[in-house]
C-alpha cells in the first residue's frame, strides 16, 4: 500500500512533468496511452514477481492499437519473463500484442504499401532506398543526434540507472519495484530515442 503523501506527490508530479495539462488540450491518444503505459508497468512488476499474466495481455494489445511505441515497454516486460523461464507467457505476451501491428500490416501491404506506417518508417529514419544494413547505423546516427537535441532525457537516463542501481541489494534481486520501474523508464526512453522523434509538443 502507497503512503498518501507518497502518491499525493507522484500524482502531483505526473501533472507536472508530463505535462499532463498540454497533452490533454491536444486533444490526441498521448493522455491514454501515459495512462495505458503506467498502469501495464504496474501490473508487469506484480506478474515477474509471480503474478498472472491476464491483465497484461489485455493492456499489451490495447497500448499496441494506439501507439506503437508501446512496443518498448512491452518488449522489456517480455525479455523480463524469458529471463525469469516464463516462456509461454512471453509467447502469449508477444502474440497477442503484436494481434494490432499485424492486422494494419495486412491491411497495409493489401493496398501495395509498405507493412509499417509511413510515418513510423520515417520517424525511424528508415527508407526503401537503402540497403538493409544500413538501418542499424541510421538508428544510431537518429539516436545519437536526438540525444544532442535533447540533454535533460540524458539527464533522466543518468539519474533512473543510479537510483535502479541503489536500490539493488545483495542478493541482487532484480525484480525488486525499485529496480524495475527506473531501468523499464530508461530503457522505453532508449528506444524512443532510436526510433521515434521526441523533444516536440510533449507527446512522447
Amino acid at each position: 500500500m502507497v503512503p498518501n503523501n507518497t502518491a499525493r506527490f507522484a500524482l502531483g508530479g505526473l501533472v507536472v512533468l508530463l505535462p499532463l495539462t498540454y497533452i490533454a488540450q491536444l486533444g490526441m491518444e498521448h493522455t491514454l496511452h501515459s495512462a495505458l503505459s503506467l498502469l501495464f508497468v504496474s501490473a508487469s512488476i506484480q506478474t515477474l514477481n509471480g503474478g498472472p499474466i491476464g491483465f497484461l495481455l489485455i493492456l499489451g494489445p490495447l497500448m499496441m492499437g494506439i501507439r506503437l511505441e508501446s512496443a518498448f515497454i512491452i518488449g522489456i516486460t517480455g525479455l523480463s519473463l524469458f529471463a525469469l523461464r516464463r516462456w509461454r507467457d512471453a509467447v502469449l505476451l508477444g502474440i497477442t500484442s503484436s494481434a494490432p501491428i499485424l492486422a494494419v500490416g495486412l491491411v497495409n501491404i493489401s493496398l501495395g504499401e509498405h507493412f509499417l506506417p509511413n510515418s513510423i518508417l520515417l520517424e525511424a529514419g528508415i527508407s526503401s532506398g537503402g540497403p538493409i544494413w544500413m538501418v542499424p547505423l541510421a538508428v544510431l546516427q537518429k539516436s545519437v543526434l536526438q540525444a544532442f537535441a535533447v540533454p535533460h532525457f540524458i539527464a533522466i537516463l543518468v539519474v533512473l540507472v543510479a537510483v535502479a542501481d541503489a536500490a539493488l541489494k545483495q542478493p541482487r534481486d532484480w525484480k525488486n519495484p525499485r529496480v524495475l520501474w527506473p531501468m523499464a523508464s530508461a530503457l522505453a526512453i532508449t528506444g524512443h530515442l532510436c526510433f521515434a522523434n521526441v523533444g516536440w509538443l510533449y507527446r512522447y
